[in-house]
């Protein structure tokens, strides 16, 4: 059987360009100013939204403006809370020391921490932490991605590509309608809308194929740093809707839900987790 491989840039390639590329300035720095940008860019979607959007389907369709307005504050206010909870979280990080300190070599020792860590988990250089269910660690989030927060980048990656689509619709629709009136669509306000719709609708697409894969790699129960080793089923539990359950929550209808917190603390040997599988059929 073929391994997956990542698409290109999964893992922190990326990250590792971007900080090359910046030289002395920290990683937290860098993180900052990223998780700023991602801030900056929802303001201004909000900005544009409200001042020429809303304006404009209002006066062709008060009920479908009101309709628009709601759908384009929920997914991005989810947007928002997903990178909310994604920076703050704690992803997992293995306390000091976990049970007996073990012996250098063994695979549950980490000879950067000088404790034994639980299997699956990972030392990130940045944080300078064991990480349990490490996936890796994201400037984008100034943060590590690990067992207790995945699902909150995963849902930040999924409310991007949701809310470009978004915008990159409505913007098209709210440049119909003023072209329909005759007015000029090459103005300072339509001039604005087509940068929004374009912007973000771009930054949509380069997302979707991230997005997919790490569902992908939910739905096997896999991270990208175990997929990297070629490890995608080593710790299958023999589904895709018992793995997605595993990594998101028992309950479904909460999968979308940022403000779920999942706290995923099991330990495996081999493949087989410590725990009733019963309770996630």
């Amino acid at each position: 059987m073929a391994k997956a491989r990542p698409p290109a840039g999964a893992g922190g390639s990326f990250e590792e360009l971007v900080i090359a590329g910046l030289g002395r300035l920290s990683h937290d720095t860098i993180g900052r100013c990223l998780v700023g940008f991602i801030v900056a860019l929802c303001a201004w979607t909000f900005a544009v939204h409200w001042l020429v959007v809303v304006a404009a389907t209002w006066g062709a369709n008060a009920a479908l403006a009101v309709l628009t307005t709601g759908l384009h504050q929920v997914l991005h206010g989810l947007l928002l809370f997903s990178l909310y909870r994604a920076v703050k979280s704690d992803p997992g990080f293995v306390s000091r020391p976990h049970g007996a300190q073990g012996e250098p070599g063994q695979a549950e020792y980490c000879d950067k921490c000088s404790h034994r860590r639980p299997d699956r988990a990972h030392h990130c250089k940045i944080c300078k932490r064991c990480v349990k269910k490490m996936d890796h660690h994201c400037l984008f989030v100034n943060n590590c991605v690990g067992a207790h927060n995945y699902k909150f980048f995963v849902l930040l990656l999924l409310y991007t590509v949701l809310g470009g689509t978004y915008n990159a619709a409505i913007s098209y629709y709210c440049l119909q309608i003023r072209q329909s009136r005759t007015e000029n669509v090459l103005d300072f306000s339509s001039g604005m809308v087509m940068a929004n719709g374009c912007t973000i609708g771009v930054i949509g697409i380069i997302l979707l194929p991230f997005v997919s894969y790490h569902v992908y790699l939910a739905a096997r129960n896999t991270t990208t740093l175990e997929a990297l080793k070629g490890k995608t089923s080593s710790y299958n539990l023999g589904s895709p809707w018992r793995n997605l359950k595993h990594v998101f929550g028992n309950n479904p209808w909460l999968w979308l839900s940022p403000f779920h917190s999942v706290v995923d603390d099991v330990e495996f040997v081999g493949s087989q987790p410590l725990l009733d599988s019963a309770s996630l059929l």
